[in-house]
């Protein structure tokens, strides 16, 4: 026997798939805006969790957004700055729900502030060097152009992850002011931006020269001399009595333009004995010739002369003898009537025939350098003898 039937209905509802379609990049660079969609047949939405056992859902969180008619499909994230991973179900209205999935933004580290050293003035003949420095930085691309289409000739590309640009001969550079642009890469593609780097090659003056009364003086002589340079822009001399030019000639020796010198050789010069001068000329932009130097030489002067005679007077017939003494001499030189009449011996006679009246005697005491003595002036009188 048989009770009355029971008749119902049940509805088996399909479930959201497990094949979750992702559109939008999952890799990104620090600081970059993060936009991934999310889609999975007969799914209505997503939620997502922080756990990977899915247990914390997040409910509140404004970077899941609704798109294209389903919740929570949209990760739209501002600024991102590390990597993170999401767990997520894809759901359905009827309840239905995926296996638990995981999705994971990987951020890479961003190349830092570029850093540049030795850019700047330079000259041409110098030595040109600039080098590239960023953090996260694998390597450096260096172009002529700011849109990074032109790049530089490679020949200059040196150092650690091509961060250095060098010239090693600017001599036949045009002078001016010249552009490069550089831009700091890693393996990531997350690249700086480029970087103009700016340098001048001013330029240098050339064929340094020297004229003038050179190079043996004595005491009180006048010291003379002037530089010069081809290729010259506002220049100026630089004297010094070191290599290194620490030690300067000082101010008042130095001509008013600045490109030689005039004094008159004083004691200290003559305890010296000689001096190197070490010159060069620069130009206003601070380029600057080679360095020459010069040797001069400074001679003491005969001193303490002194000339004797027995008489200042003598009659027509008679002679007058002179003798004459100083210290540091080698010779002397004795005048009458301001003609040379004796080029060496310390002892000079006048001759019996000079003629009646006053006559002039000058002595001048020399060494063997050439330096002569402050003269000693004198008069004598040759009286008429009677008839």
């Amino acid at each position: 026997c048989e009770s009355v039937s029971f008749e119902t209905t049940i509805t088996i509802n399909a479930q959201p798939s497990n094949d979750t379609t992702i559109s939008g990049n999952t890799t990104y660079c620090q600081g970059q805006d993060v936009l991934v969609n999310l889609a999975a047949a007969n799914a209505t939405g997503f939620k997502f969790f922080s756990d990977s056992l899915g247990n914390n859902e997040i409910t509140n969180d404004p970077e899941f957004v609704d798109f294209g008619g389903l919740t929570k499909s949209q990760i739209n994230i501002i600024d991102i700055r590390n990597s993170v991973t999401y767990y997520y179900r894809a759901i359905n209205t009827n309840g239905c729900e995926s296996e638990l999935q995981s999705i994971e933004i990987t951020v890479n580290p961003q190349v830092g502030e570029i850093t540049v050293v030795g850019d700047g003035e330079n000259c041409q003949g110098d030595v040109l060097e600039i080098t590239a420095g960023a953090a996260n930085a694998d390597s450096f691309t260096w172009w002529q152009d700011q849109s990074g289409t032109i790049s530089v000739n490679s020949a200059f590309i040196t150092g650690t992850n091509n961060g250095t640009y060098t010239i090693t001969d600017t001599s036949s550079i045009t002078p001016g002011e010249y552009t490069i642009y550089v831009r700091p890469e890693n393996a990531t593609g997350c690249n700086g931006i480029l970087t103009p780097v700016s340098y001048t090659i001013g330029r240098t003056p050339t064929n340094l020269a020297i004229t003038g009364n050179l190079p043996e003086y004595c005491l009180n002589d006048n010291v003379d001399f002037n530089i010069s340079a081809s290729n010259t822009q506002g220049q100026s001399g630089v004297f010094a009595y070191d290599i290194n030019f620490n030690n300067l000639v000082p101010s008042s020796r130095v001509k008013n333009n600045n490109l030689g010198l005039n004094w008159n050789v004083d004691n200290t010069d003559i305890t010296a004995g000689s001096r190197k001068i070490y010159y060069k000329i620069r130009n206003d932009n601070g380029c600057e010739t080679e360095v020459k130097s010069i040797e001069i030489n400074f001679n003491d002067i005969p001193s303490n002369l002194v000339v004797t005679s027995p008489s200042d007077t003598a009659c027509f017939g008679q002679t007058i003898a002179f003798n004459a003494s100083a210290v540091n001499a080698d010779s002397f030189q004795f005048f009458l009537d301001n003609a040379l009449v004796s080029n060496s011996s310390s002892n000079y006679t006048t001759p019996n025939n000079l003629g009646v009246g006053i006559h002039n005697i000058k002595v001048v005491a020399q060494n063997d350098n050439g330096c002569e003595s402050v003269s000693f002036e004198t008069t004598i009188t040759i009286n008429a003898q009677p008839s």
